[in-house]
């Protein structure tokens, strides 16, 4: 369930490299993520689970806002059962499951990571679900409502595209169905949902550009692919002091014309009803959110 947990950014980082772990909290994103899948080459995703738990074991030792995660190998791999094997041992908050593409792969998933919590005598760990392939657009619907434990779901656009047969293009018209389809889901379950990635690393202004997109279509974060992207990411998925400030005195109108018994009412030229008012409520809760996140209190 979308708890109190912060999901502006996903910074992914190569299990295989230990020194790029260990400033997860330097670069203090809101998820902060191991990956021993595509981002660990071929001839080390053996000795990458070890890298792996040492990251997470030092990053434990240290303070910092960042939760984080161990993405896994995709089910069905020659690798996913030793990766659970060995991250069921790391303290981390939860796995990361790639490219999946059917409710039984979840459940199933699921089942083994309770016996190992049993067995290395651990609380439970979270779910971020990957859904980057025909199938699993598909199916995210089903698959968010079959996982137990899953606290958000991303959407790979550059995996999805290919696996459509599809080509990647600037407006990306040929993912905003699935980019929808899969915030529709997050939203049904009551998960938190990460946009699609930049690869445009250097190119600022098409990271706002998309991250407003995503935004837009309902996504609370973003997957950043360099440390830079976190603070953008944060920039937009955090409401501004304009929204803030508007839905402040939206709300300090609505309450009055309601004192009046007035239940809809004019708002600096806008009429004003209830889902203009619960999407103000909304913004005015998550600036509080995020102020606690920076201030500590």
């Amino acid at each position: 369930m979308l708890n109190s947990a912060l999901y502006r950014s996903f910074l992914i980082a190569p299990a295989n490299r230990l020194d790029m772990l260990l400033k997860f909290h330097r670069f203090a994103p809101d998820v902060g993520v191991i990956d021993l899948e595509d981002g660990t080459p071929l001839n080390e995703k053996e000795s990458a689970r070890d890298t792996a738990v040492q990251a997470a074991e030092q990053l434990a030792s240290t303070s910092g806002p960042t939760r984080i995660f161990v993405r896994t190998n995709a089910p069905g791999t020659v690798w996913i059962d030793d990766d659970l094997e060995a991250v069921a041992k790391a303290p981390i908050a939860g796995i990361v499951i790639p490219k999946l593409g059917t409710t039984r792969q979840i459940v199933e998933i699921e089942r083994r990571l309770r016996a190992l919590e049993v067995q290395n005598s651990r609380p439970p760990m979270e779910i971020i679900l990957g859904i980057e392939s025909v199938s699993g657009v598909h199916n995210i619907v089903d698959i968010a409502a079959h996982s137990t434990r899953a606290c958000a779901v991303y959407f790979g656009a550059e995996d999805y595209t290919t696996d459509l047969l599809g080509y990647r293009t600037t407006d990306g018209e040929e993912v905003l169905y699935a980019r929808s389809r899969v915030a529709i889901a997050a939203r049904l379950s009551s998960i938190a949902a990460f946009d699609t990635a930049t690869l445009e690393i250097r190119d600022d202004d098409r990271f706002r550009h998309e991250a407003r997109q995503g935004r837009n279509l309902g996504y609370q974060g973003r997957i950043c692919v360099h440390p830079r992207q976190v603070e953008l990411s944060h920039e937009i998925f955090s409401p501004s002091e304009e929204e803030v400030d508007r839905s402040t005195r939206l709300l300090a109108a609505n309450d009055a014309s309601l004192a009046k018994g007035i239940a809809v009412c004019e708002f600096e030229g806008q009429m004003i009803d209830g889902p203009l008012v619960k999407r103000a409520q909304h913004i005015v809760a998550l600036a509080t959110r995020y102020k606690q996140s920076t201030t500590g209190a």
